[in-house]
């Protein structure tokens, strides 16, 4: 039997200290050992592209054939699969040879070893795969039926796998929007996102709907159970767009609706392969298709919580100012004849030449260095896993007792189970504690003299660090003479500050004290990521005014062509000044904010 391990969903929600070092000399390990303690790895993330024709059973199709056979025992086993079990089951084995990697003391990275808090899979957007298009079918109590099909199908395979968190990308319209509440509603593992454009007032509004929509869903424990649609599109055929849960095994009464289910939606403006969720997503099956015609590509991303390590790389690394996060560019005249004064007026043929330079970023080499190993971890595995598929004419992958205990044949449908790392998004993301707090790091510098985040100084400061972690990550030097810089470390999604108001300690804390506003942290999105995350608001705000702060955030997103997204939880029976009231170990409870 095929076994394969799970990694359990933790959320730090109490303050938590750093691993010290009890030996009195320290070496370079220890300093990645120190490094490490830092950090820990949020997510490795998994970008795979699903089909229709992959939920075999519905259509009586071929399906793939698995072999497997355990290290401890030497009997085979052949099932039967559909292609969506085969891609769900390969993909979580590559993740669990990146998370063995990565947790593991070895000599690849350097005898250190990372904390990572999940495994996660986001796909192509499901209109491409969830929704059905076979004539018969589509009619609306078909489609309806055939979706919740699916939505089992794949519920079913992540709990078999262990994989809590399934990203289902993005709807695009209003037709396919009207289907995000009923994923939502379907199971807790489900995310899912629309994707906005600045100019689309239309799904806008219906963004804003849908929002307010998923706030009123009740909260039923583990779902998976049926959504009643008698020929409603709203999911219980009163006409309000909540749709009914129905267990059949649950007894108890569910409990009121507390806005939560939005923790699991947001509004974006982004590109594919953030490892962040719920914007994470997979590039449309219309491009990997064309590109993976011999092979199905798991590809993945890491995403780090790291507010601790941005404190430190301020304090020690930048020196407490932003000089020191991205140094100032300094101008030289390079004459041809330094002798000749004539030479220098051009009499002479010569030509005096401006020169650029900057020395590289502290703040970003400090940055550099403390995940480097991440990358060489990830290259090593994707190298190791793909050079065994290529030498092996059977096409299997035999992985060691020291990562997982199987062997397992990497084909489905024919095709080779090929990895390919997509990089580090290197944004700074604060943990739930007080230390891990992003908006407290930021406060540190010498350039806030009201040491209070969204004070004067704090977009300069935002913009530096951003600009820092985009552009220098690994680059000793640039000059105007560069065409293109070459980061050495790979770096994919957001790469900006994260300032989720309910999961960062400071940013709560200046919202109770009426320190901070909406549009304050929109103004700081201007010149980072993420946009509006985690943020609370009164059950009974405005469609017109939901869908004026989406606009206003997508609008930032397509002006300066940056990945933003909006992630707003309308709290029911909440006004603004009210206390949230949040019974989540992912969350911090704050006062619900206007947005005005």
């Amino acid at each position: 039997m095929t076994t394969i391990p799970t990694v359990t969903a933790t959320a730090t929600a109490t303050a938590t200290s750093s691993s010290s070092n009890n030996n009195d000399t320290t070496n370079s390990n220890d300093k990645k050992d120190a490094a490490a303690s830092l950090f820990k790895i949020r997510t490795i993330t998994a970008f795979i592209t699903l089909n229709e024709s992959d939920f075999d059973d519905e259509h009586a199709t071929s399906s793939s054939t698995t072999t497997a056979t355990t290290v401890d025992d030497a009997a085979t086993t052949t099932t039967t699969t559909t292609k969506l079990e085969s891609k769900i089951k390969q993909t979580v084995l590559a993740l669990e040879t990146v998370h063995k990697q990565l947790t593991t003391d070895n000599s690849i990275n350097g005898n250190s070893s990372f904390d990572v808090q999940t495994i996660r899979i986001a796909t192509n957007p499901f209109p491409e795969y969830l929704l059905p298009t076979n004539d018969n079918s589509k009619r609306k109590s078909n489609i309806l039926t055939v979706i919740e099909k699916r939505l089992q199908l794949i519920d079913t395979c992540l709990e078999k796998y262990g994989i809590q968190f399934f990203s289902f990308g993005p709807a695009s319209n209003v037709g396919t929007l009207n289907y995000c509440t009923r994923i939502l509603q379907f199971s807790t593992k489900f995310s899912c996102s629309v994707q906005l454009q600045a100019t689309d007032t239309t799904l806008a509004i219906a963004s804003a709907e849908t929002i307010l929509r998923n706030s009123k869903l009740q909260n039923i424990g583990r779902l998976g159970g049926s959504i009643t649609d008698p020929d409603n599109v709203d999911g219980d055929g009163d006409g309000d767009g909540i749709g009914v849960y129905v267990d059949g095994t649950s007894t108890v009464d569910p409990d009121p609706p507390d806005g939560l289910a939005n923790f699991r939606f947001c509004v974006a403006n982004v590109k594919p392969y953030i490892p962040f969720f719920p914007a994470a997503k997979s590039a449309s099956a219309s491009v990997t298709d064309s590109t993976d015609i011999d092979a199905f590509i798991v590809r993945f991303a890491i995403g780090l919580e790291n507010g601790t390590l941005l404190k430190k790389l301020l304090m020690n690394d930048a020196n407490q100012t932003i000089a020191n996060i991205l140094p100032p560019i300094t101008t030289t005249i390079d004459n041809d004849d330094h002798d000749d004064d004539d030479n220098n007026n051009g009499n002479n043929g010569s030509s005096s030449k401006k020169k650029k330079s900057e020395n590289g970023s502290n703040f970003a080499a400090g940055f550099t260095t403390a995940v480097r190993p991440i990358q060489t971890i990830c290259e090593q595995v994707v190298s190791d896993w793909n050079t065994k598929d290529d030498n092996n004419n059977n096409n299997d992958v035999t992985v060691t007792a020291d990562t997982i205990d199987t062997t397992i044949t990497t084909t489905i449908g024919g095709r080779v189970v090929k990895l390919e790392y997509m990089g580090l998004d290197a944004s700074f993301n604060p943990s739930l504690d007080e230390e891990g707090s992003v908006a407290s790091a930021i406060e540190v510098l010498n350039e806030l003299p009201t040491n209070q985040f969204g004070g004067p100084g704090t977009i300069a400061a935002v913009a530096a660090m951003t600009t820092a972690i985009q552009t220098k990550l690994g680059c000793p030097t640039v000059t105007d003479t560069d065409t293109t810089t070459t980061n050495s470390i790979k770096i994919t999604g957001y790469n900006g500050l994260m300032l989720p108001l309910c999961e960062d300690f400071r940013l709560a804390q200046l919202a109770n004290e009426d320190k901070l506003c909406i549009t304050d942290l929109l103004k700081v999105s201007s010149v980072c990521g993420v946009g509006i995350d985690t943020v609370p608001i009164p059950g009974n705000t405005s469609v017109e005014e939901l869908s004026a702060l989406l606009l206003d955030v997508v609008g930032l997103a397509e002006r300066w062509n940056k990945p933003l997204s909006c992630r707003v939880f309308p709290v029911p029976t909440k006004n603004v000044g009210d206390q949230s009231t949040f019974d989540s170990p992912f969350l911090i409870n704050c006062k619900i904010l206007s947005l005005s």
